[in-house]
């Protein structure tokens, strides 16, 4: 091994080792073996561009980084006014160094240690020649994943080598023709004719120098950006041709004009540039975001690191999401209403199918409101923070006796109605649940308390108060589709939750694959998933509040949700701002919602209030002979006949909580005073002139101006609310059967 590679190996070893255990045997030892381990560099790969690609789960292409075609460049056509730039500004030792500058790694080891990588003036060091960038942008990638000794010592060997192999001048073809550049441009000449409409060679040395210098950071050194990275980059280009200057590469006549030369001159508008992107990115673009999200999230920068993404993208059901959302019937009579969806695979937690809004047209990684967490879930939100708790926490069985009666938030004198500003007396959590009753729903968080209910929620990652959960959280939270999915799934999974992910596995250049994390958790027992399943199927029955997605013979269960308007607002009488249907079967979860982005100028009329469902009923017809639809089998609970089910798999904790209701395990005598019940209800169908006078005059509460209504949360475990409304508010749902015709509010 050449003695100055051996040396800038020790150094690189005393660093590796964290302090100053020697610069002998031992660096040199943990060197070796590292090089050993070093990947295998060909032609082919340092010649291909350093663009991302990602793959759907059948291995097609649907995106990749680079929007503009590559225009390499040989060598002998690149202007010598840019390689002096170049390499008077990055490796001004380039054409004599072999592959390694052993001053610059020995300061950047020094700056590690003593200054944990800042050099004296303030400023990251790294200590790396164009061959090493070259070697990171082939082998490694530029992610803080990769920033480690091992790295930078297998970096160093494989410079060297590199220099032995190739010619300076092949080398630096290498590099700038693989250099991001900004825009998804890779190379020197693209982004000379993305900016400048010209080759290199034919740019002026002001242009030329900015080209050389906007590599080292793309994002920020920006010709179509704000005031600040135009100052930035002007700034930039004065470096370049400072370093050009003192290495006598340009006269001091020809550094003033140049500097004197405004740094937009020549620049082409970027309305003009035209992004090379195939129909189907745009058509999964709200998937494909979300999926470089995830992959920002792990610590990898996908427009420098050369990654292959693979996705559990499923083609099929994408397009059916796309072509429903986009072309139904249902949205007929909804100028520019606007849908989302998202589906999940609950035993992996992947992400199917995403799609973001209706007739994207052109635009491209806009608004993506199958993610967005500003709309309110309304009575979609019902099992997961009234009933699932209850059934978790406080032992309910799914037919535990509810108070359908008058009600006011805790701690306030603010009125809870129901849809249809009536009450139905004595009825079961599964009727309630259902029939998307408000006030049985109020009083089970009551009963729960906020701090179960936020616990049951974070397990389900669904946002929360923690234990000020209360009050009107019972019928509605803000939260997106792909959390709602991702929550329903661990219900329909037995109640284990995954992890959300779009990104099956991410491949570096250097041929490793890295298979993206999965965090289990049992967020409730099987006994509660079963019992909220068997109380979700009956919503998509006739005569429930689903039953516009009834599907014959298949095994679904869900909850359905509509937010209403604040009387102030000024909308037509029952129209709605936000619905919702949350569906499941065993092998896939959907959550689709439709508004308007602009809700207090656009409102759903009453008269299609549900007509989402049969969007939704489409989308389920055609994704379900794709996923397992199998039945549940009832697992860790008691069978108590007529349907009804008491949660057996772990002992409940109720000390300090006061029942609403006694568990009944005959349900003879239940269904006795259900009738009763029920009998008596018919002459309080409908509440008094004066009572609904009362409850319509009442100004609801909100936190925003096109929010659901919000009153105080609760604050301990049991059935007390903390703080009190800036005023009195009536607050109700808008959720109904088709043999109802009620006045909707909220839910």
């Amino acid at each position: 091994m050449n003695s100055k590679l051996k040396t800038s190996l020790k150094v690189l070893g005393v660093t590796g080792l964290a302090g100053f255990v020697g610069v002998g045997a031992t660096a040199t030892i943990i060197g070796t073996h590292w090089i050993s381990q070093a990947p295998m560099l060909t032609k082919q790969m340092l010649k291909t561009d350093s663009s991302s690609k990602m793959y759907d789960n059948n291995n097609q292409l649907i995106w990749q980084s680079s929007n503009m075609k590559r225009q390499y460049v040989k060598y002998n056509d690149l202007p010598k006014g840019y390689v002096d730039g170049l390499i008077s500004v990055e490796n001004k030792t380039f054409f004599k160094d072999h592959g390694v500058n052993l001053k610059s790694v020995a300061g950047a080891a020094a700056d590690n240690i003593l200054h944990k990588g800042v050099s004296s003036d303030g400023t990251q060091r790294g200590g790396s020649t164009i061959t090493q960038q070259l070697i990171k942008l082939t082998a490694y990638g530029t992610g803080t994943q990769f920033q480690t000794y091992k790295r930078k010592t297998q970096e160093m060997y494989l410079a060297y080598n590199l220099t032995n192999t190739f010619s300076k001048k092949q080398i630096l073809e290498f590099y700038v023709n693989k250099l991001y550049e900004g825009h998804n441009v890779y190379g020197a000449q693209t982004i000379a004719n993305y900016y400048f409409g010209k080759d290199l060679k034919e740019l002026s040395l002001s242009q030329q120098a900015l080209i050389a210098g906007i590599g080292q950071s793309p994002s920020v050194f920006d010709l179509y950006g704000d005031k600040q990275a135009i100052k930035l980059t002007t700034q930039r280009r004065n470096v370049v041709l400072a370093a050009m200057l003192n290495n006598q590469k340009i006269t001091k006549a020809q550094y003033r004009d140049a500097v004197k030369t405004k740094i937009t001159d020549g620049l082409l508008p970027q309305n003009q540039q035209i992004q090379q992107v195939e129909q189907v990115t745009r058509q999964d673009q709200a998937y494909i975001g979300s999926a470089l999200k995830q992959v920002k999230d792990l610590g990898y920068d996908y427009q420098r690191d050369g990654l292959i993404i693979h996705t559990a993208l499923n083609q099929k059901m994408q397009d059916i999401v796309t072509d429903k959302i986009n072309n139904s019937s249902a949205y007929k009579g909804m100028d520019d209403v606007q849908s989302a969806a998202t589906i999940t695979q609950p035993n992996t937690g992947y992400v199917l199918a995403q799609v973001g809004g209706r007739h994207l047209g052109d635009s491209l990684f806009g608004l993506n409101r199958a993610t967005q967490t500003n709309r309110s879930s309304g009575s979609g939100i019902k099992p997961l923070i009234d009933y699932g708790p209850a059934i978790q926490y406080l032992g309910w069985g799914t037919n535990h006796l509810l108070s359908d009666t008058p009600y006011t938030y805790p701690g306030t004198n603010i009125p809870l109605t129901n849809f249809d500003m009536g009450y139905r007396g004595a009825i079961t959590m599964r009727e309630a649940l259902a029939l998307s009753r408000n006030i049985p729903a109020a009083r089970t968080l009551d009963a729960v308390g906020g701090t179960r209910a936020s616990a049951f929620l974070d397990k389900l990652h669904l946002p929360n108060k923690g234990d000020k959960t209360g009050g009107s959280d019972a019928i509605g939270i803000d939260a997106s589709t792909s959390q709602m999915a991702a929550a329903y799934g661990a219900v329909a999974n037995g109640g284990l939750m995954n992890t959300t992910r779009y990104v099956t596995n991410i491949e570096t250049p250097d041929g490793k694959v890295q298979q993206t994390p999965n965090h289990q958790e049992q967020a409730m027992t099987q006994g509660t998933s079963y019992s909220l399943i068997s109380m979700m199927k009956e919503v998509f029955k006739k005569n429930y509040t689903g039953q516009n997605a009834v599907i014959d013979g298949l095994a679904q269960a869900g909850k359905t949700g509509t937010v209403g308007y604040d009387a102030s607002v000024g909308m037509p009488a029952g129209a709605v701002m936000d619905t919702w249907v949350n569906g499941f079967v065993k092998g896939a979860s959907i959550s689709l919602w439709t508004g308007y982005d602009q809700p207090n100028k656009q409102s759903i009329p009453a008269s299609l209030e549900t007509n989402d469902q049969f969007v939704y009923k489409d989308i389920m017809n055609g994704i379900k002979g794709m996923v397992d639809t199998t039945d549940w089998q009832p697992q860790g609970v008691k069978d108590l006949g007529n349907g009804y089910f008491l949660k057996t798999d772990n002992k409940v904790v109720t000390t300090g909580v006061v029942p609403v209701n006694q568990h009944y395990t005959n349900t003879a005598p239940l269904m006795q005073q259900l009738l009763t019940a029920h009998e008596q209800a018919k002459v309080k169908k409908h509440a008094t002139k004066a009572e609904k006078k009362q409850a319509l005059k009442a100004k609801q509460v909100k936190a925003k101006s096109w929010s659901i209504p919000k009153v105080p949360s609760s604050s301990s475990s049991s059935s007390s609310s903390s703080s009190s409304s800036s005023s009195s508010s009536s607050s109700s749902s808008s959720e109904q059967g088709n043999d109802t015709a009620e006045t909707k509010v909220n839910n």
